[in-house]
């Protein structure tokens, strides 16, 4: 593919999404994941974009941003017995959702 369009990886993980993409012509702005380990091989794998830790702390996406991808919690962030989020993985939700409709919001004013 000749021409990259760009994306920001949101809940990251090990950046199995991303890396996918990039096969098919799609650049990684700014990836996002909290957890240490997963930190350690997006690392690895995406050297040049930067990585923030919390997207609770996240307020603005790189200009021109064509895809935002997002992971879903990981299993073992669900409570086994009622399966439900924990408070941190809810705030998380809604914080995901609140990332998009800003990115949505400036895309439509441009």
């Amino acid at each position: 593919m000749t021409s990259s369009r760009s994306m920001v990886g949101l809940f990251a993980g090990i950046g199995g999404l991303e890396l996918g993409l990039s096969e098919h012509g799609w650049n990684t702005e700014l990836l996002c994941e909290i957890d240490p380990g997963a930190q350690a091989v997006l690392r690895s794998r995406f050297a040049d974009v930067p990585l923030h830790g919390d997207v609770t702390k996240l307020r603005a996406l790189p200009s021109d941003i064509e895809l935002v991808a997002a992971g879903f919690p990981a299993r073992t962030s669900l409570k086994p017995a009622k399966r439900q989020a924990s408070p941190a993985r809810a705030r998380a939700w809604w914080t995901r959702c609140s990332v998009w409709s800003s990115a949505r919001r400036a895309r439509a004013g441009s």
